[in-house]
């Protein structure tokens, strides 16, 4: 059986909490993401789609092509 180990304890002043303490930093990428790229090009087309769907003849409820 494993030995049960004891609770951590926070110190205030202890190398934990002065670090927690200190401002916390994140990489940050300065060029747009892919998924924004795409969601917009996806939206382009489904407009230019709609777009041409709108104007073909409906016969019987199907399009014609």
């Amino acid at each position: 059986m494993a030995k049960k180990t004891p609770p951590v304890e926070y110190i205030p002043d202890g190398p934990i909490m002065s670090c927690l303490r200190e401002p916390q930093l994140m990489f940050v990428r300065s060029e747009k993401s892919t998924f924004m790229t795409n969601r917009k090009m996806n939206e382009e087309m489904m407009k230019e789609w709609k777009k041409n769907i709108a104007s073909m003849p409906i016969c019987c409820g199907r399009y014609i092509k």
